[in-house]
């Protein structure tokens, strides 16, 4: 009785089991749906944004320091100019108007006092910062400004440069307070959180060293942090768009330390992520895009190769551009 009992169970559980391998198991798999998943996806929190911004503007305002230095010194020198040569101009004022008293001499010597007088030279700042740039022309391709960006004449001391570009690291520290509590309902690791806070750490240090280069380095490897951020609210396409205008950066900054190896691999990488967004841009029909983003990115890596860094620095905000335009194409599509 009790085998026959256990034979009837067991009969009925494997009856059980082929179900559920039939009408689970034996059904393909569906696939993800990126657009629900994008629908839920958290929003890009505001913060972000804007210390991604802060960052940027200090990338910018690092970027004009060497300009900054050469105005002020060059305003110095004209300063000085300008000082012997009035001093030169009334002392032989004073010569001439002992020896001269007549109406007619006055007027030759108010002629005399005209044509010594030089037109007055103003120092260009910004002609300067543009001629000893880096990355400032990768920065204007996404419309980027920096604190100097508008002044057409330097400040008293370079010192006021660097106290700016340190309020400004001040302030990533400030946003970074609010947007570290807001990564943690979206299961960002604590390891990133601590890899950012170490290189906003060691930029803090840099600037108050003066480190230019050094610098720039550290502000645009905090750009990758939160490009890595991104992916949490926004997907794959936002943070390889991000992670692309990095690694551009990141090249032509390796290219300026004669790194040339190292900027052809953060081209590479920059590559990659363009070709992982291949089918999106075909999909979108924006073959033509896709091809001027292929083409900049070849004739870019022809002048690191050369290690021509002039014209990289023409190449490369041409790159910037059409991840600018690949960019536009993916808001576009995600307003709709």
């Amino acid at each position: 009785m009790i085998k026959k009992y256990i034979r009837k169970n067991y009969k009925f559980v494997s009856l059980l089991l082929i179900i559920f391998v039939l009408t689970g198991c034996g059904r393909n798999p569906q696939k993800p749906n990126l657009e629900k998943q994008k629908d839920n996806s958290p929003k890009l929190p505001k913060i972000l944004k804007e210390l991604e911004d802060e960052v940027l503007k200090i990338m910018y305002d690092l970027d004009s320091v060497t300009g900054i230095e050469k105005a002020i010194e060059k305003e110095k020198l004209t300063g000085k100019e300008e000082m012997g040569s009035s001093a030169e101009s009334a002392t032989q004022s004073n010569q001439d108007n002992k020896q001269k008293d007549s109406k007619s001499s006055k007027e030759e010597n108010n002629k005399k006092d005209g044509g010594n007088k030089k037109p007055e030279e103003k120092v260009d700042m910004q002609k300067l910062i543009k001629e000893n740039k880096i990355i400032i022309p990768l920065l204007d391709a996404t419309d980027v400004k920096g604190s100097f960006a508008e002044s057409p004449t330097p400040p008293a001391d370079i010192t006021k440069v660097w106290t700016k570009i340190n309020d400004s690291v001040t302030e990533v520290h400030k946003k970074w307070n609010v947007l570290e509590s807001q990564l943690i309902p979206v299961s960002v690791p604590s390891t990133k959180a601590e890899e950012f806070e170490k290189v906003l750490d060691d930029l803090t240090l840099s600037v108050m060293n003066n480190e230019k280069l050094n610098s720039l380095k550290l502000a645009n490897e905090l750009t990758r942090i939160t490009t890595d951020f991104r992916s949490y609210f926004n997907g794959v396409v936002d943070h390889g768009l991000y992670g692309m205008y990095y690694h551009i950066r990141g090249a032509i900054l390796f290219a300026a330390s004669d790194n040339y190896v190292g900027a052809l691999q953060h081209l590479d990488e920059a590559n990659k992520i363009g070709s992982s967004l291949r089918q999106d841009l075909i999909k979108q029909d924006s073959q033509d895009i896709l091809q001027k983003f292929e083409l900049s990115i070849e004739d870019l890596r022809k002048q690191l190769e050369d290690e021509n860094f002039y014209l990289s620095q023409i190449k490369a905000p041409i790159v910037i551009k059409n991840i600018k335009l690949m960019q536009d194409v993916f808001e576009t599509q995600k307003n709709k």
